[in-house]
């Protein structure tokens, strides 16, 4: 390409404001998140979960500071080139954008199959109950690496027709070569989120309608589960409304849009409606509310068998509540 062809494509994005705002919002929103996600890896290291959970919870709170670098480097750089750049300057080759984008890609099919992953992970620590508080996080590490695994071969899939020589003044996953590829997946990740939901709806049901025990070490059990239940219920309820209404938005929004809007406008809607990075940010606070909330109930619960009343009333309670 030469330079007169470098501007003329590069003209609806350098020279539409609206659409630099859009992408210097995404780099606010993704050093937001990151930052979230930074102290949010250290309240979930710390919170009392078995190893198996706290190694897939641990797994999506770093994708979301992927996804967070993943959208900040590129936008950041598109932002500069923007307004500093001319001419064939300004373009990337398809194969840089792949690479620079990858973690942000990485983290948006990533994310759908590691809540799967937790909703296994809940269903083996029911199956094996009181053992499961002993076991070794094996099977946490083995659903980590087949989640992972898992969405190489989606982001593969996604890549398989790509043209990694071509030069583009904007990076994004869905272009004319991978357009097909990526709708498709974008319309199946809602169905492993919504069985991911209906999953975790049954164990908090079934759970939580369980029958006593005298078991003390069971009874302790299955209050952790409970716990971890309560926890990641609304968070996968969370990331399957942020799932469908990325489907809605990328998937059909462009269809309906008028024929009256320019290219700068449907390509300046088109990038603001990527909701993974406000998912980041509320992802967090909901596991940050929830942990607390959690971590303020157990307290309360310690101050209570603490208070300095007769030995037996102590012992009595403590087993009537576990029972």
């Amino acid at each position: 390409m030469n330079d007169a062809e470098c501007t003329a494509a590069a003209a609806p994005f350098q020279g539409y404001m609206p659409f630099r705002f859009v992408l210097l919002t995404h780099v606010i929103l993704g050093i937001i998140g990151i930052s979230l996600s930074i102290y949010s890896l250290g309240v979930v290291r710390r919170s009392f979960f078995h190893p198996n959970c706290k190694i897939l919870l641990l797994a999506i709170v770093a994708l979301f500071i992927a996804h967070g670098v993943g959208l900040s480097v590129p936008f950041s750089y598109h932002v500069y080139a923007y307004s500093t750049m001319t001419g064939c300057q300004l373009m990337v080759s398809e194969a840089v954008c792949d690479i620079i984008r990858a973690p942000a890609n990485f983290a948006v099919f990533g994310c759908s199959s590691l809540h799967f992953g937790l909703c296994l992970e809940r269903i083996m620590a029911r199956y094996y109950a009181r053992r499961y508080e002993t076991m070794r996080p094996i099977f946490g590490w083995g659903l980590l690496g087949a989640s992972l695994l898992t969405t190489a071969l989606i982001y593969a899939y996604c890549l398989h027709r790509e043209d990694f020589s071509m030069m583009v003044p904007y990076c994004t996953l869905g272009n004319a070569n991978t357009g097909d590829q990526l709708d498709r997946v974008l319309k199946i990740l809602p169905s492993i989120d919504l069985a991911s939901v209906i999953v975790m709806v049954y164990l908090a049901a079934t759970t939580k309608n369980s029958k006593k025990t005298y078991d003390l070490g069971a009874s302790f059990s299955k209050l952790e589960g409970r716990s971890a239940n309560r926890l990641l219920l609304p968070f996968t309820i969370v990331h399957l409304v942020i799932g469908l209404g990325s489907v809605f938005l990328n998937g059909y929004l462009p269809g309906i849009m008028p024929a009256s809007w320019t290219f700068e406008l449907r390509r300046t809607v088109l990038a603001g409606i990527n909701l993974i990075s406000v998912y980041a940010i509320v992802g967090c606070l909901t596991l940050l509310y929830i942990l607390r909330n959690i971590q303020r109930k157990r307290r309360q619960k310690i101050f209570k068998i603490l208070t300095p009343i007769n030995d037996t009333s102590v012992i009595h309670n403590t087993y009537a509540q576990h029972w």
